[in-house]
C-alpha cells in the first residue's frame, strides 16, 4: 500500500498552532479596524457634546468605549429626563438601574447619523428643563 502525499508529511502541531494564531490575528485586526472606524467618530461626537454641555452634565469618557454614564448637575434623578426623551423617540437608561439616580447610561454603538440625531434631541431636552 502506498502512502498519499498527505500521509507522508509529518504532523507538526506547532505549525498548526502558528497558522491558527496568524489567521486569528488577521481576522482580529480587520475586526478591530472596523470597530475603531465605527466607534471613533461616535466618541468624538459624544466628547464634543459633553464638553458643550458642562453646565448640565459631568462625565468622563473612557477610551475605547461605546457608552458613558453622565451625571446630571441640575436634576436629582434621570428618570424625568428619560421620560422627556421617550416623547422624542430617544432613549437613555436611567441611573436608578445602577443605584445612581443622577446618572444615566448613554450608549453610542450605533450609526453615526443616529448618534448625531440622538445627541441633538438630548441637547434640546436638557435645555428645556
Amino acid at each position: 500500500m502506498t502512502a498519499t502525499a498527505f500521509e507522508r508529511v509529518p504532523f507538526n502541531p506547532n505549525l498548526l498552532a502558528s497558522l491558527r494564531q496568524r489567521l486569528g490575528q488577521a481576522r482580529g485586526g480587520r475586526r478591530a479596524a472596523r470597530a475603531r472606524a465605527i466607534v471613533a467618530p461616535n466618541q468624538a461626537l459624544v466628547r464634543d457634546f459633553l464638553a458643550s454641555h458642562q453646565d448640565w452634565l459631568a462625565a468622563v469618557l473612557p477610551e475605547r468605549t461605546m457608552m458613558v454614564f453622565p451625571r446630571l448637575l441640575r436634576e436629582d434623578d434621570s428618570q424625568a429626563l428619560h421620560d422627556r426623551l421617550r416623547r422624542r423617540e430617544t432613549s437613555i437608561v436611567p441611573g436608578r438601574f445602577f443605584d445612581h439616580p443622577r446618572h444615566f447610561r448613554l450608549g453610542f454603538a450605533v450609526r453615526t447619523e443616529d448618534v448625531t440625531e440622538g445627541l441633538r434631541r438630548l441637547s434640546e431636552t436638557l435645555r428645556e428643563a
